[in-house]
Protein backbone atom coordinates (compact mmCIF):
# COMPACT_ATOMS: atom_id res chain seq x y z
CA UNK A 1 0.00 0.00 0.00
CA UNK A 2 1.37 3.30 -1.05
CA UNK A 3 1.92 5.88 1.32
CA UNK A 4 -0.68 9.03 1.33
CA UNK A 5 1.89 12.06 1.05
CA UNK A 6 0.22 15.35 1.55
CA UNK A 7 0.59 18.09 -0.58
CA UNK A 8 2.80 20.65 0.74
CA UNK A 9 0.90 24.13 2.09
CA UNK A 10 1.56 26.96 -1.14
CA UNK A 11 4.27 29.39 0.73
CA UNK A 12 4.52 33.08 -0.34
CA UNK A 13 7.68 34.17 -1.80
CA UNK A 14 9.88 35.75 0.88
CA UNK A 15 10.00 39.44 -1.37
CA UNK A 16 6.07 39.08 -0.76
CA UNK A 17 6.02 41.64 2.57
CA UNK A 18 7.69 43.96 0.09
CA UNK A 19 5.87 44.26 -2.61
CA UNK A 20 2.55 44.54 -0.37
CA UNK A 21 4.45 47.94 1.07
CA UNK A 22 5.24 48.66 -2.49
CA UNK A 23 1.81 48.62 -3.80
CA UNK A 24 0.27 50.17 -0.56
CA UNK A 25 2.56 53.58 -1.02
CA UNK A 26 1.67 53.95 -4.61
CA UNK A 27 -2.24 53.83 -4.08
CA UNK A 28 -1.96 55.99 -1.29
CA UNK A 29 0.27 58.62 -3.63
CA UNK A 30 -2.85 58.16 -6.10
CA UNK A 31 -5.41 58.59 -3.49
CA UNK A 32 -3.89 62.10 -2.61
CA UNK A 33 -3.31 62.91 -5.66
CA UNK A 34 -6.63 62.50 -6.92
CA UNK A 35 -8.34 63.79 -3.97
CA UNK A 36 -5.80 67.04 -4.70
CA UNK A 37 -7.00 66.91 -8.13
CA UNK A 38 -10.62 66.95 -7.08
CA UNK A 39 -10.35 69.96 -4.76
CA UNK A 40 -8.33 71.33 -7.48
CA UNK A 41 -11.21 71.44 -10.10
CA UNK A 42 -14.20 72.36 -7.07
CA UNK A 43 -11.66 75.40 -6.54
CA UNK A 44 -11.51 76.46 -10.76
CA UNK A 45 -15.20 75.91 -10.90
CA UNK A 46 -16.07 77.67 -7.78
CA UNK A 47 -13.97 80.55 -9.35
CA UNK A 48 -15.86 80.59 -12.54
CA UNK A 49 -19.03 80.34 -11.22
CA UNK A 50 -18.00 83.79 -9.17
CA UNK A 51 -16.57 85.28 -12.07
CA UNK A 52 -19.87 84.78 -14.19
CA UNK A 53 -22.66 86.09 -11.13
CA UNK A 54 -20.25 88.80 -10.52
CA UNK A 55 -19.71 89.77 -14.10
CA UNK A 56 -23.82 89.40 -14.26
CA UNK A 57 -24.35 91.27 -11.16
CA UNK A 58 -22.91 94.13 -12.72
CA UNK A 59 -23.84 93.71 -16.41
CA UNK A 60 -26.98 95.28 -17.75
CA UNK A 61 -30.29 93.45 -17.00
CA UNK A 62 -30.09 91.16 -20.64
CA UNK A 63 -33.57 90.61 -22.17
CA UNK A 64 -33.60 88.01 -24.43
CA UNK A 65 -36.04 87.93 -27.46
CA UNK A 66 -37.22 86.00 -29.66
CA UNK A 67 -37.51 88.59 -32.85
CA UNK A 68 -36.53 91.50 -33.51
CA UNK A 69 -39.98 93.31 -32.91
CA UNK A 70 -40.44 92.05 -29.64
CA UNK A 71 -36.80 94.18 -29.24
CA UNK A 72 -37.62 96.80 -30.73
CA UNK A 73 -40.04 96.80 -28.14
CA UNK A 74 -38.50 96.59 -25.10
CA UNK A 75 -35.84 99.33 -26.44
CA UNK A 76 -38.53 101.75 -27.02
CA UNK A 77 -39.72 101.20 -23.54
CA UNK A 78 -36.23 100.91 -21.52
CA UNK A 79 -32.87 102.97 -20.79
CA UNK A 80 -30.13 100.72 -22.70
CA UNK A 81 -27.87 101.99 -20.31
CA UNK A 82 -29.70 99.86 -17.75
CA UNK A 83 -31.70 97.42 -20.25
CA UNK A 84 -29.36 95.31 -22.77
CA UNK A 85 -31.54 93.52 -25.58
CA UNK A 86 -30.39 90.41 -27.92
CA UNK A 87 -33.43 89.07 -30.90
CA UNK A 88 -32.31 85.80 -31.53
CA UNK A 89 -34.08 85.47 -35.19
CA UNK A 90 -32.54 87.30 -37.75
CA UNK A 91 -34.75 90.00 -39.73
CA UNK A 92 -35.63 88.38 -42.88
CA UNK A 93 -35.69 84.88 -41.52
CA UNK A 94 -39.11 82.78 -41.11
CA UNK A 95 -39.98 82.88 -38.27
CA UNK A 96 -42.05 79.72 -37.75
CA UNK A 97 -39.45 77.65 -39.59
CA UNK A 98 -36.51 79.10 -37.44
CA UNK A 99 -34.01 76.77 -35.04
CA UNK A 100 -32.25 77.30 -32.67
CA UNK A 101 -28.45 76.91 -33.12
CA UNK A 102 -26.03 76.36 -30.02
CA UNK A 103 -25.18 80.59 -29.56
CA UNK A 104 -28.51 80.84 -29.23
CA UNK A 105 -29.28 78.14 -26.29
CA UNK A 106 -25.97 80.02 -24.73
CA UNK A 107 -27.88 83.11 -24.99
CA UNK A 108 -30.87 81.85 -23.17
CA UNK A 109 -28.47 80.61 -20.61
CA UNK A 110 -27.75 83.98 -19.06
CA UNK A 111 -31.20 85.83 -19.88
CA UNK A 112 -32.69 87.30 -17.35
CA UNK A 113 -36.19 87.44 -19.67
CA UNK A 114 -36.79 85.64 -22.49
CA UNK A 115 -39.50 87.69 -24.23
CA UNK A 116 -41.69 85.76 -27.14
CA UNK A 117 -44.71 86.17 -29.02
CA UNK A 118 -46.17 82.72 -28.44
CA UNK A 119 -49.41 81.33 -29.64
CA UNK A 120 -47.53 78.49 -31.66
CA UNK A 121 -44.97 81.84 -33.81
CA UNK A 122 -41.75 80.20 -32.80
CA UNK A 123 -42.28 77.28 -34.05
CA UNK A 124 -39.14 74.88 -33.07
CA UNK A 125 -37.74 77.47 -31.13
CA UNK A 126 -41.00 77.04 -28.65
CA UNK A 127 -39.60 73.33 -28.41
CA UNK A 128 -36.66 74.00 -27.17
CA UNK A 129 -37.89 76.33 -24.62
CA UNK A 130 -40.27 73.70 -23.13
CA UNK A 131 -37.41 72.21 -21.68
CA UNK A 132 -35.87 75.45 -20.02
CA UNK A 133 -35.11 74.69 -16.41
CA UNK A 134 -35.85 78.63 -15.60
CA UNK A 135 -39.49 78.90 -16.65
CA UNK A 136 -40.33 81.95 -14.48
CA UNK A 137 -37.85 84.13 -16.75
CA UNK A 138 -40.02 83.22 -19.98
CA UNK A 139 -42.41 85.67 -20.32
CA UNK A 140 -45.31 84.38 -23.21
CA UNK A 141 -47.14 88.01 -24.55
CA UNK A 142 -49.50 85.33 -26.25
CA UNK A 143 -50.94 84.35 -22.64
CA UNK A 144 -51.38 88.28 -22.07
CA UNK A 145 -54.56 88.54 -24.47
CA UNK A 146 -57.95 86.99 -23.49
CA UNK A 147 -60.06 84.55 -26.01
CA UNK A 148 -61.84 87.06 -27.35
CA UNK A 149 -58.36 89.09 -28.11
CA UNK A 150 -57.44 86.13 -30.36
CA UNK A 151 -58.71 85.04 -33.92
CA UNK A 152 -58.60 81.15 -34.11
CA UNK A 153 -58.74 77.95 -37.24
CA UNK A 154 -61.82 76.48 -37.95
CA UNK A 155 -61.36 74.29 -34.97
CA UNK A 156 -61.15 76.68 -32.50
CA UNK A 157 -58.06 74.72 -31.41
CA UNK A 158 -55.14 76.55 -33.07
CA UNK A 159 -54.52 80.17 -32.73
CA UNK A 160 -53.12 83.03 -34.97
CA UNK A 161 -50.44 84.75 -33.65
CA UNK A 162 -50.01 87.45 -35.81
CA UNK A 163 -51.09 90.35 -33.42
CA UNK A 164 -48.55 92.30 -33.79
CA UNK A 165 -50.75 93.49 -36.95
CA UNK A 166 -53.52 95.04 -34.98
CA UNK A 167 -51.84 98.23 -33.58
CA UNK A 168 -54.35 97.98 -30.41
CA UNK A 169 -53.35 94.58 -29.68
CA UNK A 170 -49.51 95.20 -29.67
CA UNK A 171 -50.36 98.45 -27.00
CA UNK A 172 -51.93 96.30 -24.95
CA UNK A 173 -49.56 93.66 -25.03
CA UNK A 174 -46.48 96.87 -24.75
CA UNK A 175 -48.48 98.00 -21.57
CA UNK A 176 -48.38 94.65 -19.76
CA UNK A 177 -44.54 94.38 -20.65
CA UNK A 178 -43.86 97.84 -19.31
CA UNK A 179 -45.63 96.77 -15.82
CA UNK A 180 -43.72 93.43 -15.74
CA UNK A 181 -40.59 95.21 -16.21
CA UNK A 182 -40.82 98.08 -13.92
CA UNK A 183 -41.16 94.95 -11.32
CA UNK A 184 -37.96 93.65 -12.34
CA UNK A 185 -35.10 96.38 -13.68
CA UNK A 186 -32.96 97.76 -11.17
CA UNK A 187 -34.02 100.37 -9.23
CA UNK A 188 -32.59 103.24 -10.58
CA UNK A 189 -34.18 102.43 -14.07
CA UNK A 190 -37.32 102.47 -13.15
CA UNK A 191 -38.84 106.59 -13.52
CA UNK A 192 -36.70 107.01 -16.87
CA UNK A 193 -38.37 103.09 -18.07
CA UNK A 194 -41.52 104.34 -16.93
CA UNK A 195 -41.48 108.17 -18.92
CA UNK A 196 -40.40 106.39 -22.20
CA UNK A 197 -42.84 103.52 -21.89
CA UNK A 198 -45.96 106.10 -21.19
CA UNK A 199 -44.23 108.21 -24.14
CA UNK A 200 -44.34 104.87 -26.24
CA UNK A 201 -47.87 104.09 -25.49
CA UNK A 202 -48.83 107.51 -26.94
CA UNK A 203 -47.12 107.16 -29.91
CA UNK A 204 -49.45 104.18 -31.11
CA UNK A 205 -52.60 105.61 -30.32
CA UNK A 206 -51.13 107.89 -32.50
CA UNK A 207 -50.26 105.00 -34.77
CA UNK A 208 -53.52 103.88 -34.77
CA UNK A 209 -55.48 106.84 -35.63
CA UNK A 210 -53.25 107.31 -38.44
CA UNK A 211 -53.77 103.86 -40.15
CA UNK A 212 -57.89 104.22 -39.39
CA UNK A 213 -57.46 107.62 -41.29
CA UNK A 214 -55.34 106.07 -44.73
CA UNK A 215 -58.00 103.33 -44.93
CA UNK A 216 -60.78 106.37 -45.71
CA UNK A 217 -58.77 106.47 -49.18
CA UNK A 218 -60.11 103.10 -50.37
CA UNK A 219 -63.59 101.95 -50.36
CA UNK A 220 -64.79 99.36 -48.29
CA UNK A 221 -66.09 97.44 -51.60
CA UNK A 222 -62.29 96.84 -52.99
CA UNK A 223 -60.85 95.96 -48.99
CA UNK A 224 -59.55 92.38 -50.30
CA UNK A 225 -55.85 91.56 -49.89
CA UNK A 226 -54.48 88.40 -51.46
CA UNK A 227 -51.34 87.06 -49.19
CA UNK A 228 -49.19 83.90 -49.04
CA UNK A 229 -50.09 83.30 -46.14
CA UNK A 230 -52.83 83.65 -43.04
CA UNK A 231 -51.11 86.37 -41.77
CA UNK A 232 -53.24 89.88 -41.50
CA UNK A 233 -56.26 88.53 -39.93
CA UNK A 234 -56.30 91.26 -37.16
CA UNK A 235 -55.05 93.53 -39.34
CA UNK A 236 -58.24 92.75 -41.40
CA UNK A 237 -60.45 92.81 -38.54
CA UNK A 238 -59.49 96.39 -37.63
CA UNK A 239 -59.74 98.22 -39.97
CA UNK A 240 -62.20 96.65 -42.33
CA UNK A 241 -60.60 94.02 -45.05
CA UNK A 242 -60.94 90.89 -45.71
CA UNK A 243 -58.14 89.00 -46.44
CA UNK A 244 -57.70 85.74 -48.69
CA UNK A 245 -54.49 83.87 -47.92
CA UNK A 246 -53.57 80.98 -50.08
CA UNK A 247 -52.30 78.74 -46.75
CA UNK A 248 -52.76 78.67 -43.16
CA UNK A 249 -51.37 81.15 -40.09
CA UNK A 250 -48.01 78.98 -40.68
CA UNK A 251 -45.66 79.82 -44.22
CA UNK A 252 -45.59 76.00 -44.18
CA UNK A 253 -49.30 75.39 -44.25
CA UNK A 254 -50.29 73.30 -46.91
CA UNK A 255 -52.78 75.85 -49.46
CA UNK A 256 -55.89 76.44 -49.35
CA UNK A 257 -57.74 75.86 -52.59
CA UNK A 258 -61.05 77.87 -51.53
CA UNK A 259 -58.97 80.54 -51.23
CA UNK A 260 -56.99 80.01 -53.99
CA UNK A 261 -60.25 80.16 -56.34
CA UNK A 262 -61.32 82.83 -54.62
CA UNK A 263 -57.99 85.32 -55.23
CA UNK A 264 -58.48 84.06 -59.60
CA UNK A 265 -62.02 85.55 -59.04
CA UNK A 266 -60.76 88.33 -57.50
CA UNK A 267 -57.84 88.68 -60.21
CA UNK A 268 -59.91 87.98 -63.45
CA UNK A 269 -62.74 90.66 -62.27
CA UNK A 270 -60.46 93.06 -61.43
CA UNK A 271 -61.76 93.90 -58.10
CA UNK A 272 -58.20 93.23 -56.23
CA UNK A 273 -55.30 94.96 -58.52
CA UNK A 274 -52.36 92.82 -57.56
CA UNK A 275 -51.06 90.35 -55.06
CA UNK A 276 -48.28 91.26 -52.35
CA UNK A 277 -45.92 89.19 -51.38
CA UNK A 278 -44.15 88.91 -47.83
CA UNK A 279 -41.04 88.90 -46.49
CA UNK A 280 -39.16 85.96 -46.02
CA UNK A 281 -42.10 84.11 -47.16
CA UNK A 282 -41.81 81.46 -49.87
CA UNK A 283 -43.05 82.68 -53.36
CA UNK A 284 -43.96 79.06 -54.24
CA UNK A 285 -47.58 79.38 -53.60
CA UNK A 286 -47.77 82.68 -55.86
CA UNK A 287 -45.94 80.94 -58.54
CA UNK A 288 -48.68 78.34 -58.68
CA UNK A 289 -51.52 81.91 -58.35
CA UNK A 290 -49.11 83.22 -61.60
CA UNK A 291 -49.49 79.78 -63.38
CA UNK A 292 -53.35 79.64 -62.98
CA UNK A 293 -53.70 83.21 -64.22
CA UNK A 294 -50.64 84.87 -65.57
CA UNK A 295 -51.86 88.32 -65.92
CA UNK A 296 -51.36 88.37 -62.32
CA UNK A 297 -49.36 91.45 -61.13
CA UNK A 298 -47.48 92.04 -57.78
CA UNK A 299 -47.66 94.74 -55.73
CA UNK A 300 -44.32 94.53 -53.72
CA UNK A 301 -43.35 93.48 -50.37
CA UNK A 302 -45.28 93.17 -46.92
CA UNK A 303 -43.78 92.72 -43.73
CA UNK A 304 -46.07 90.52 -42.22
CA UNK A 305 -44.11 88.36 -39.85
CA UNK A 306 -41.70 91.03 -38.34
CA UNK A 307 -39.80 93.81 -39.06
CA UNK A 308 -37.43 94.39 -42.16
CA UNK A 309 -34.20 96.89 -43.10
CA UNK A 310 -34.76 100.59 -42.99
CA UNK A 311 -37.17 102.17 -42.71
CA UNK A 312 -39.28 98.98 -41.84
CA UNK A 313 -37.00 98.11 -38.69
CA UNK A 314 -39.08 99.23 -35.92
CA UNK A 315 -42.58 98.28 -35.15
CA UNK A 316 -44.10 101.71 -36.23
CA UNK A 317 -41.59 101.67 -39.49
CA UNK A 318 -43.54 98.42 -40.08
CA UNK A 319 -46.27 99.62 -39.80
CA UNK A 320 -46.30 102.53 -41.83
CA UNK A 321 -44.93 100.69 -44.38
CA UNK A 322 -46.92 98.05 -45.11
CA UNK A 323 -50.09 100.88 -44.93
CA UNK A 324 -48.06 103.07 -47.44
CA UNK A 325 -47.64 99.82 -49.94
CA UNK A 326 -51.38 99.11 -49.60
CA UNK A 327 -52.71 102.28 -50.09
CA UNK A 328 -50.53 103.12 -53.28
CA UNK A 329 -51.40 100.08 -54.79
CA UNK A 330 -55.11 101.00 -54.57
CA UNK A 331 -54.50 104.76 -55.47
CA UNK A 332 -52.40 103.95 -58.80
CA UNK A 333 -55.85 101.68 -59.48
CA UNK A 334 -57.97 104.70 -59.25
CA UNK A 335 -55.62 106.91 -61.29
CA UNK A 336 -55.21 104.37 -63.75
CA UNK A 337 -59.43 104.34 -64.14
CA UNK A 338 -59.99 107.94 -63.87
CA UNK A 339 -57.90 108.86 -66.95
CA UNK A 340 -58.72 109.90 -69.78
CA UNK A 341 -58.60 107.27 -72.90
CA UNK A 342 -55.46 107.31 -74.95
CA UNK A 343 -53.36 108.95 -71.92
CA UNK A 344 -50.92 106.31 -70.42
CA UNK A 345 -50.08 106.35 -66.39
CA UNK A 346 -46.77 107.29 -65.54
CA UNK A 347 -46.61 103.96 -64.04
CA UNK A 348 -46.46 102.17 -66.89
CA UNK A 349 -44.40 104.58 -69.29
Amino acid sequence: MRKHTPQSETTLPAEYPHHFASARKKLYRLTIFLGFLALLLLVANSWLLYQHFSSRAHAPFLVVTSTEMLADAVRQITDTHCVHVQALIPVGSDIHTFRAHPSTIALLWQADVILIHGLGAEGALARVLETYPYPERVWNTGSWFTRQDLLWEEDGQVPDPHVWNDVVLWRKMVDTLGKRLLARIPQNCQNSTRVRWLRYLQRLDTLHQWVHHQMQFIPREQRYLITPHASLAYFARRYGWETIPLQGVSSVSPLNPHHLRQALHLLRHHIVPCVFLEYGISVQVLKLLQERYPQTQFCGYLYTDGVGPPPANTYEGFIRWNIHQIVSAWRQVQDNTRQPAGTVSSASR
